[in-house]
């Protein structure tokens, strides 16, 4: 692991306030050296705020920009004492490879150009993956970065493509127009999550009704995709308020709830 490096986004934004405080500091000098020279005016009131305003908002990014540098190698640290094996600022060449088997992902819009991170670990002899994703969606006026952390382990290459994401307004309109996804037993459930997929029997065979207690309980921040032999579990909660490893927990209890026939291999 490459500990103690800083992202580049970070080391432009303090170095930008750093410019940003001097700048306004040296004006407020300038004003106040002219100002008093040779009985000249006083310093207009106007510039004096400008230049107190521009000093707090460096002091505030340079603040903000050091809290998450510490936010993020605290991460790195308790993954690594949790046992993984982490790789910090994935080299370019590496991204392709690493993404391979989470390329079907469509939430990860930009695939492995968005790649930040990647962390495994062996736990009772299977492997759990972890990394960040993170893109930006610029409107024109606005821009949002969308990150997404993702755990992951292998399944059955004969599970169906099945997706788990969480009801919106968008999808009761889709279901007023006749689209709708796959019902179960739990009603609870069916308004909590729109499930897709592409062989419904097989998806009823893994979302038992012990499966659907346990997914009401999920965060409303995470969604599930299951296919092409990998099942990944999507969370964009903050990563301060929910520590990634927790992930690999939620993995591991999706897969002790499966049924066993379902996590045997096809004949």
């Amino acid at each position: 692991m490459n500990a103690g490096q800083d992202e580049p986004g970070g080391t432009h934004a303090v170095r930008f306030a750093l410019v940003l405080g001097a700048a306004a500091t040296l004006g407020a000098g300038v004003l106040i050296f002219f100002s008093r020279g040779a009985g000249g005016p006083p310093i207009p009131m106007l510039a004096v705020v400008v230049s107190l305003v521009l000093f707090v908002a460096a002091v505030g990014i340079v603040s903000v920009v050091r809290a998450q540098r510490r936010n993020t190698r605290r991460m790195f640290e308790s993954l690594s004492v949790a046992g993984f094996d982490v790789k910090q600022n994935v080299r370019k060449g590496e991204r392709e490879q690493l993404f391979a088997p989470f390329a079907h992902l469509k939430e990860l819009s930009t695939g492995h150009k968005g790649l930040k991170w990647f962390a495994t670990r062996q736990i009772d002899g299977r492997e759990f993956t972890l990394f960040q994703h993170s893109y930006t969606v610029n409107t024109g006026q606005s821009a949002a970065t969308i990150t997404h952390v993702v755990a992951a382990t292998a399944c059955p290459d004969w599970w169906p493509q099945l997706s788990l994401s969480r009801e919106t307004i968008f999808h009761k309109i889709a279901d007023k127009l006749g689209m709708k996804d796959l019902q179960l037993e739990s009603e609870t459930f069916n308004k909590a999550w729109r499930v897709k997929t592409d062989d419904e029997d097989m998806a009823i065979v893994i979302l038992t009704p012990t499966m659907q207690e346990w997914l009401e309980g999920s965060p409303k921040k995470e969604s599930w995709r299951i296919g092409s032999g990998v099942v990944c579990c999507l969370s964009q909660r903050s990563l301060v308020k929910s520590p990634p490893v927790l992930l690999i927990d939620r993995v591991r209890e999706f897969l002790a709830l499966v049924p066993s026939e379902a996590l045997a291999d096809a004949n």
